[in-house]
């Protein structure tokens, strides 16, 4: 028994100081990644859900924008020049995706599938920032229309299963929310149909709902939610006489974080702000002088090794073992 005891001692004395002084390299809840041009110049940077550790991910001289996360974190899609290009989550190995754009021809909007093999996006085709979606490889080949796609669409967002792609549809007079599928058959159908602005679709993490933008008369803008099968009714988030735009969940599901104009209504700055679906309490993330805009809320980094506290756990259970063999023979 002494042994025993003269054992746990030591395992508890040992793995204590170690596992207390552990820290993430990320907090709970992933990073968001969003645009700003405080700087003077549009760059894709990242932060923390709590706002802390903003760092510019780009800076170049072209007009970066449109972020978008791979499924794994490790990546992230946006649009620069016009053109669809990636990096990894620190602003290194840039790679250009998509080439040949003059205007009003452009490629914008990338959205990934969750597998991380495919990226969608927005051909535009006229001034009005509508065109055909797009689907191709992750590294920018096999570039290819959707069957469905007819000219006018934009805005994609792929379905965490897989299956399907959200996306806004102008019918000549009203911006609305259709779903199609992924593989581009079939029709689509219209999950929201209203006057004014119904864009920027995203899925929740399960699948079952959609938040969007909806605009009813300039300047007001709105986030809502609704359930992503059109069943029931639509359930405005923020409710105010301000601008918000641009949603985008926590890997969780239990936060949204969209950009908002600052009051008056034609300021010119946009912050990121978080809302937070059990309570409606909201968070603003950025306070920088001018346009904090285009948030892409990713995950956590994958990684398969153990963490650091069960590193820990595991040489102090060798230690404790080998203290204890120490003890009785």
């Amino acid at each position: 028994m002494r042994a025993y005891r003269g054992g746990v001692s030591l395992f508890i004395a040992l793995v204590m100081p170690l596992t207390t002084s552990v820290t993430a390299a990320w907090p709970d809840g992933g990073r968001i990644a969003f645009v700003s041009d405080r700087d003077g110049n549009g760059e894709i940077y990242v932060m923390d859900p709590d706002g802390s550790g903003q760092t510019n991910l780009t800076r170049r001289s072209a007009h970066d924008w449109c972020p978008a996360w791979s499924p794994d974190a490790s990546t992230i899609a946006f649009v620069g020049d016009d053109e669809i290009w990636r990096m990894d989550d620190h602003g290194n190995n840039l790679q250009q995706l998509t080439s040949g754009s003059a205007y009003p021809v452009r490629n914008w909007w990338p959205t990934w599938s969750p597998d991380g093999g495919h990226i969608a996006f927005t051909h535009v085709l006229t001034a009005q920032d509508v065109g055909d979606i797009y689907r191709m490889d992750a590294w920018g080949g096999s570039q290819a229309k959707l069957g469905w796609s007819n000219g006018w669409d934009c805005h994609p967002a792929w379905s965490p299963d897989g299956a399907q792609i959200a996306f806004t549809r102008f019918d000549g007079t009203n911006w609305d929310i259709w779903i199609g599928s992924a593989d581009g058959t079939g029709t689509p159908w219209r999950l929201t149909d209203g006057a004014g602005f119904d864009g920027y679709a995203a899925w929740s993490p399960d699948g079952s709902k959609i938040a969007y933008q909806h605009q009813a008369a300039w300047p007001d803008s709105e986030i809502y939610i609704r359930n992503a099968d059109g069943s029931g009714t639509a359930q405005n988030l923020t409710e105010n006489a301000v601008y918000d735009a641009w949603p985008t969940w926590s890997p969780d599901g239990t936060h949204i974080a969209f950009y908002r104009r600052r009051q008056p209504w034609n300021a010119t700055d946009c912050d990121i702000v978080t809302i937070a679906l059990g309570t409606g309490q909201e968070t603003v993330l950025t306070g920088s002088p001018g346009h904090d805009y285009c948030p892409s809320w990713g995950s956590e980094p994958g990684d398969d090794s153990p963490e650091p506290a069960t590193w820990a756990l595991l040489a102090c259970t060798a230690l404790a073992g080998a203290a204890l063999r120490r003890r009785t023979s």
